[in-house]
């Protein structure tokens, strides 16, 4: 079963997310509390969704950080956000690509299932 890391700090989206996903058979990682790299990595994430804007925490450089990561650097990292420079971000993170807020269901569901086919 693939295991999707969630790293949104909003409790709405992050719930209606895991629920999304989680009626598409994904087993959905997703804290309150935003996780440190380490913590990140001994989950096994098959992928990870990463919310830019992260209240306390700078979403870019977690997100550098997980790319450079022994054990994280091939995971698909899906940055999300409803920054005007989403695929500057995406691109200095080292991201896989991005999903821009809002989206649709069918969007997300879509950029999951195209990075996660194996």
């Amino acid at each position: 079963m693939q295991r999707i890391m969630l790293l949104e700090d909003d409790r709405d989206i992050r719930e209606s997310t895991k629920l999304l996903l989680e009626t598409e058979g994904y087993v959905i990682i997703a804290p309150k509390n935003i996780p440190s790299v380490e913590e990140i990595a001994a989950a096994g994430p098959s992928l990870i969704l990463l919310d830019i804007w992260l209240g306390q925490t700078d979403g870019s450089e977690l997100g550098k950080a997980i790319k450079q990561h022994k054990g994280l650097e091939n995971v698909p990292l899906l940055v999300i956000s409803a920054a005007r420079d989403i695929v500057e971000i995406t691109a200095a993170v080292s991201a896989d690509g991005f999903i821009v807020k809002p989206y649709e269901m069918e969007t997300l569901i879509s950029a999951v299932r195209s990075h996660l086919k194996n």
